[in-house]
């Protein structure tokens, strides 16, 4: 024979999955936020990766039509030579371009933009360099002459970062989700 259950036992049941069920979406909602910005630092580690295998192998724009290193004919003495490839940062987005360089003295300096990668709609940068560099030679990483900050910030919402360090090695530490960015 079955008990039966008075309204309150059933209240207090109802009461708790409400409850469980509102944990786990709040639960769900966060780890949703975090891996939002866990993918865009991924993403951006993957973009300076690229761009330091361009700078390194020497790759350049020799593009018939739109080459500003100007290496589209047999001519090598009129190309212009690869300085290297480089990430500028703003808030929301940030552009991968190359630079090469005349002969001239002084030289003029020429960028080609390769794409812009926007960040999602509710992750910024925190305080980054204006931009990293990665030189063709020597092979160094490097940022606006007198920075020191060598950091680069995510930032979702008021205490979630995603925080990279380039080295002037050009070893790219990933430090991923913290509650803090210097």
């Amino acid at each position: 024979m079955m008990k039966g259950y008075t309204l309150i036992e059933v209240l207090v049941v109802v009461f708790i999955i409400l409850l469980l069920t509102g944990g786990s979406l709040a639960a769900f909602g966060n780890f949703s936020k975090s891996s939002t910005l866990k993918q865009a630092g991924l993403n951006l580690k993957n973009s300076l990766r690229e761009v330091q295998s361009k700078a390194f192998t020497g790759e350049k724009d020799c593009n018939v039509s739109t080459s500003v290193c100007k290496c589209y004919d047999n001519d090598p003495t009129d190309d212009y030579s690869l300085v290297g490839w480089r990430v500028d940062f703003s808030g929301t987005n940030y552009t991968i371009k190359g630079t090469c360089e005349d002969l001239n003295d002084p030289p003029d300096f020429y960028t080609f933009a390769l794409s812009t990668v926007n960040l999602p709609s509710d992750v910024t940068f925190s305080s980054p360099p204006p931009y990293f560099e990665f030189t063709y030679y020597p092979k160094v990483a490097k940022i606006l002459p007198g920075s020191t900050n060598r950091s680069i910030c995510l930032q979702q919402g008021v205490n979630n970062y995603y925080k990279l360090v380039v080295e002037e090695s050009g070893n790219i530490i990933d430090s991923g989700v913290q509650l803090s960015c210097p």
